[in-house]
């Protein structure tokens, strides 16, 4: 039973921040004259923030992978999803010339926190007692 409740908190807390997601990218990107334009070159700040929710993503989607417990699993889902939507964020605000960039990586991060591939760590199969 905790594993469906979870799974349902799970479907809503990415179906709530993936819909706030392509609204913030829609509305908050009308009219911008350097939206996309690829005017500077990707530099070291432009890879750094590329690289940061790539790592966190990763290493949050590692732990979730290996945790058995399905309430300790939300907070490693939270924190993806969180860095998965910023990254989108980064596109936007602070990297408007590369916002395409941003988005894309967003949506593939959003994706490996799909709750269809979330699968938590089985517990392992108790030994049977032997009475001596």
């Amino acid at each position: 039973m905790p594993n469906i409740v979870s799974k349902i908190i799970m479907w809503l807390t990415w179906l709530f921040v993936v819909l706030l997601a392509v609204l913030m990218a829609h509305y908050l990107t009308k009219g911008g004259p350097r939206i996309n334009s690829f005017s500077r070159p990707f530099d070291l700040f432009a890879t750094g923030m590329f690289l940061i929710p790539v790592l966190m993503c990763g290493g949050l989607r590692f732990w979730l992978s290996r945790i058995r417990n399905p309430w300790v699993a939300l907070l490693p889902f939270f924190g993806g999803v969180f860095f998965a939507w910023q990254a989108g964020l980064y596109g936007i605000f602070l990297l408007p010339e590369f916002c395409m960039v941003f988005q894309i990586l967003s949506a593939v991060l959003f994706l490996a926190y799909l709750p269809v591939f979330v699968q938590l760590r089985q517990t392992p199969p108790s030994f049977p007692t032997t009475k001596a």
